[in-house]
């Protein structure tokens, strides 16, 4: 989670295949529960049906996680340091339709050099 993956593929499939979970606090080192591990053990069955019932939301939604502003902002960020030009064009909207009448879907690619 601290370290994103870097890749040569630059296409929207592969990006939207990650879910970015974002950790903005940090816990001081003198405040943090070094113990927290075993501290955890007595709350496995809470933990447990806790798990369950975000499976069964899951299922409600058809497995579709919900957004969240941080995670897409995250998203953005990591397509622009593999492929500025597909970031730029996500984060405005562009993006291909059929509903245009006499419009050309054409795939232009885009080579970065390093």
């Amino acid at each position: 989670m601290n370290n994103l993956p870097k890749a040569s593929d630059t296409s929207y499939g592969y990006f939207r295949r990650f879910l970015y979970v974002m950790f903005e606090n940090v816990i001081p080192e003198e405040m943090q529960n070094k113990h927290l591990a075993d501290d955890l053990k007595q709350e496995y069955p809470g933990i447990l049906n806790w798990i369950i019932r975000g499976g069964k939301y899951l299922k409600q939604r058809r497995f579709v996680f919900p957004k969240s502003e941080n995670s897409e902002k995250q998203k953005l960020i990591v397509m622009g340091e593999s492929n500025i030009t597909f970031s730029w064009a996500f984060a405005r909207g562009v993006r291909p339709s059929a509903n245009a009448k006499g419009e050309l879907f054409h795939v232009v690619k885009v080579f970065r050099h390093v």
